[in-house]
Protein backbone atom coordinates (compact mmCIF):
# COMPACT_ATOMS: atom_id res chain seq x y z
CA UNK A 1 0.00 0.00 0.00
CA UNK A 2 1.38 3.38 -0.97
CA UNK A 3 0.21 5.43 2.01
CA UNK A 4 1.38 3.16 4.80
CA UNK A 5 1.49 5.98 7.35
CA UNK A 6 -1.46 7.99 6.02
CA UNK A 7 -4.12 5.46 5.07
CA UNK A 8 -6.38 6.27 8.02
CA UNK A 9 -6.77 9.84 6.76
CA UNK A 10 -6.58 9.46 3.01
CA UNK A 11 -9.20 6.75 2.54
CA UNK A 12 -10.28 7.68 -0.97
CA UNK A 13 -6.77 8.38 -2.22
CA UNK A 14 -5.55 5.08 -0.79
CA UNK A 15 -8.39 3.19 -2.48
CA UNK A 16 -7.60 4.95 -5.74
CA UNK A 17 -3.90 4.19 -5.58
CA UNK A 18 -4.36 0.54 -4.66
CA UNK A 19 -7.13 -0.08 -7.19
CA UNK A 20 -6.56 2.42 -9.98
CA UNK A 21 -4.35 0.13 -12.05
CA UNK A 22 -7.11 -2.49 -12.10
CA UNK A 23 -9.58 0.22 -13.13
CA UNK A 24 -7.38 1.24 -16.00
CA UNK A 25 -6.93 -2.36 -17.04
CA UNK A 26 -10.70 -2.89 -17.05
CA UNK A 27 -11.11 0.16 -19.27
CA UNK A 28 -8.36 -1.16 -21.51
CA UNK A 29 -10.18 -4.43 -22.07
CA UNK A 30 -13.42 -2.68 -23.00
CA UNK A 31 -12.11 0.27 -25.01
CA UNK A 32 -8.59 -0.49 -26.20
CA UNK A 33 -9.18 -3.11 -28.85
CA UNK A 34 -7.48 -1.93 -32.07
CA UNK A 35 -4.50 -3.63 -33.80
CA UNK A 36 -1.31 -3.91 -31.74
CA UNK A 37 0.91 -0.89 -31.41
CA UNK A 38 4.57 -0.61 -30.52
CA UNK A 39 5.31 -1.68 -26.95
CA UNK A 40 6.30 0.95 -24.42
CA UNK A 41 9.68 0.97 -22.74
CA UNK A 42 10.09 -1.42 -19.83
CA UNK A 43 10.54 -0.03 -16.33
CA UNK A 44 14.16 0.38 -15.29
CA UNK A 45 15.63 0.56 -11.81
CA UNK A 46 14.46 3.73 -10.03
CA UNK A 47 16.70 6.75 -10.20
CA UNK A 48 15.87 10.42 -10.00
CA UNK A 49 17.26 13.90 -9.78
CA UNK A 50 15.82 16.80 -7.89
CA UNK A 51 16.95 20.31 -7.17
CA UNK A 52 15.49 22.95 -4.84
CA UNK A 53 13.77 25.86 -6.50
CA UNK A 54 14.14 29.13 -4.61
CA UNK A 55 11.10 30.64 -6.31
CA UNK A 56 8.90 27.82 -4.95
CA UNK A 57 10.01 27.97 -1.33
CA UNK A 58 10.71 24.48 0.02
CA UNK A 59 9.21 22.73 -3.00
CA UNK A 60 11.49 20.81 -5.35
CA UNK A 61 11.64 20.09 -9.06
CA UNK A 62 11.64 16.32 -9.55
CA UNK A 63 12.66 14.55 -12.78
CA UNK A 64 11.44 10.99 -13.39
CA UNK A 65 13.97 8.19 -13.76
CA UNK A 66 12.88 7.79 -17.40
CA UNK A 67 13.43 11.50 -17.93
CA UNK A 68 9.99 11.73 -19.58
CA UNK A 69 8.51 14.32 -17.22
CA UNK A 70 9.38 16.74 -14.46
CA UNK A 71 7.15 17.88 -11.63
CA UNK A 72 7.13 20.45 -8.86
CA UNK A 73 6.43 18.75 -5.52
CA UNK A 74 6.42 19.77 -1.85
CA UNK A 75 8.89 16.98 -0.96
CA UNK A 76 10.97 14.18 -2.45
CA UNK A 77 8.36 11.64 -3.62
CA UNK A 78 8.12 7.99 -2.71
CA UNK A 79 8.26 5.90 -5.89
CA UNK A 80 6.51 2.55 -6.34
CA UNK A 81 6.15 0.45 -9.48
CA UNK A 82 4.21 -2.59 -10.63
CA UNK A 83 3.42 -4.62 -13.74
CA UNK A 84 -0.01 -6.11 -14.43
CA UNK A 85 -1.23 -8.45 -17.18
CA UNK A 86 -4.91 -8.41 -18.15
CA UNK A 87 -6.16 -11.98 -18.10
CA UNK A 88 -7.29 -13.24 -21.48
CA UNK A 89 -5.57 -10.44 -23.43
CA UNK A 90 -2.11 -9.48 -24.60
CA UNK A 91 -2.32 -6.19 -22.65
CA UNK A 92 0.25 -5.40 -19.97
CA UNK A 93 0.44 -2.22 -17.94
CA UNK A 94 3.68 -1.09 -16.32
CA UNK A 95 2.82 1.49 -13.70
CA UNK A 96 4.69 3.96 -11.52
CA UNK A 97 3.34 5.98 -8.62
CA UNK A 98 5.07 9.05 -7.20
CA UNK A 99 3.70 10.29 -3.87
CA UNK A 100 4.67 13.37 -1.87
CA UNK A 101 2.80 14.14 1.34
CA UNK A 102 2.82 17.38 3.31
CA UNK A 103 0.68 18.55 6.25
CA UNK A 104 -1.97 15.89 5.72
CA UNK A 105 -2.27 16.46 1.97
CA UNK A 106 -1.03 14.20 -0.83
CA UNK A 107 0.38 15.11 -4.23
CA UNK A 108 0.37 12.11 -6.56
CA UNK A 109 1.51 11.24 -10.08
CA UNK A 110 0.44 7.90 -11.55
CA UNK A 111 1.99 6.74 -14.82
CA UNK A 112 0.53 3.81 -16.79
CA UNK A 113 2.52 2.48 -19.76
CA UNK A 114 0.49 0.14 -21.95
CA UNK A 115 1.75 -2.61 -24.22
CA UNK A 116 -0.22 -5.02 -26.39
CA UNK A 117 -3.45 -4.58 -28.37
CA UNK A 118 -4.25 -1.10 -27.11
CA UNK A 119 -6.22 1.54 -29.02
CA UNK A 120 -5.33 5.16 -28.28
CA UNK A 121 -6.88 6.50 -31.47
CA UNK A 122 -9.47 8.47 -29.46
CA UNK A 123 -7.73 9.62 -26.27
CA UNK A 124 -10.66 11.78 -25.15
CA UNK A 125 -12.85 8.68 -24.92
CA UNK A 126 -10.10 6.84 -23.02
CA UNK A 127 -9.72 9.70 -20.54
CA UNK A 128 -13.47 10.06 -20.08
CA UNK A 129 -13.96 6.33 -19.46
CA UNK A 130 -11.10 6.33 -16.98
CA UNK A 131 -12.64 9.18 -14.97
CA UNK A 132 -16.06 7.48 -15.02
CA UNK A 133 -14.53 4.22 -13.77
CA UNK A 134 -12.58 6.09 -11.10
CA UNK A 135 -15.70 7.79 -9.71
CA UNK A 136 -17.72 4.56 -9.87
CA UNK A 137 -15.37 2.91 -7.39
CA UNK A 138 -17.03 4.77 -4.50
CA UNK A 139 -20.73 5.75 -4.42
CA UNK A 140 -19.85 8.74 -2.23
CA UNK A 141 -17.63 10.26 -4.91
CA UNK A 142 -19.26 13.25 -6.56
CA UNK A 143 -17.81 14.85 -9.69
CA UNK A 144 -17.89 18.62 -9.20
CA UNK A 145 -16.43 19.60 -12.57
CA UNK A 146 -14.49 18.30 -15.56
CA UNK A 147 -13.17 19.82 -18.78
CA UNK A 148 -11.02 18.82 -21.72
CA UNK A 149 -7.94 20.76 -22.77
CA UNK A 150 -4.49 20.11 -24.25
CA UNK A 151 -0.89 20.28 -23.08
CA UNK A 152 1.82 20.37 -25.74
CA UNK A 153 -0.66 18.90 -28.22
CA UNK A 154 -1.74 16.06 -25.90
CA UNK A 155 -5.36 15.65 -24.75
CA UNK A 156 -6.04 16.25 -21.06
CA UNK A 157 -9.06 15.97 -18.78
CA UNK A 158 -9.16 18.20 -15.71
CA UNK A 159 -11.42 17.09 -12.85
CA UNK A 160 -12.56 17.89 -9.33
CA UNK A 161 -14.06 15.16 -7.12
CA UNK A 162 -15.49 15.48 -3.60
CA UNK A 163 -15.92 12.47 -1.33
CA UNK A 164 -17.08 13.41 2.14
CA UNK A 165 -14.28 15.52 3.62
CA UNK A 166 -11.84 14.63 0.84
CA UNK A 167 -11.23 16.82 -2.17
CA UNK A 168 -9.49 15.24 -5.16
CA UNK A 169 -8.42 17.64 -7.88
CA UNK A 170 -6.17 17.06 -10.85
CA UNK A 171 -5.58 16.22 -14.46
CA UNK A 172 -5.35 13.09 -16.63
CA UNK A 173 -3.14 13.25 -19.72
CA UNK A 174 -2.90 10.86 -22.69
CA UNK A 175 0.47 10.78 -24.45
CA UNK A 176 1.26 8.06 -26.99
CA UNK A 177 0.51 4.76 -25.16
CA UNK A 178 0.89 6.30 -21.73
CA UNK A 179 -1.65 7.74 -19.28
CA UNK A 180 -0.48 10.28 -16.69
CA UNK A 181 -2.63 11.10 -13.67
CA UNK A 182 -1.55 14.22 -11.80
CA UNK A 183 -3.74 14.95 -8.79
CA UNK A 184 -3.82 16.25 -5.23
CA UNK A 185 -5.82 14.86 -2.30
CA UNK A 186 -6.85 17.36 0.36
CA UNK A 187 -8.36 16.13 3.61
CA UNK A 188 -10.84 18.25 5.57
CA UNK A 189 -10.31 21.33 3.41
CA UNK A 190 -10.79 22.85 -0.01
CA UNK A 191 -7.79 22.68 -2.36
CA UNK A 192 -5.46 25.59 -1.68
CA UNK A 193 -5.42 27.51 -4.95
CA UNK A 194 -1.78 28.61 -4.79
CA UNK A 195 -0.40 25.19 -3.82
CA UNK A 196 -2.52 23.32 -6.33
CA UNK A 197 -1.56 25.63 -9.19
CA UNK A 198 2.09 25.32 -8.23
CA UNK A 199 1.72 21.54 -8.46
CA UNK A 200 -0.42 21.25 -11.60
CA UNK A 201 1.46 23.92 -13.54
CA UNK A 202 4.76 22.40 -12.48
CA UNK A 203 4.18 19.17 -14.41
CA UNK A 204 5.74 19.15 -17.85
CA UNK A 205 7.01 16.67 -20.43
CA UNK A 206 10.73 16.52 -21.13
Amino acid sequence: MIFKSFNKRWGLATTILVGICLIVLAVAVVRFNAPPKKAATKINSPSSTNAPSNSLGDWITYTSDKNDFSAVLPAQPQRDSASNKVAGTDITTNSETYTAGVKGDAYIINVFRYTGTVDFSNPKINLQNLLIAWIAQDKNSVLQSSSFSQIDGHDTLDFYIVNGTENIKGRIVAKDQIIYEIFADYQDQQPAASSFQKFIDGFSFK
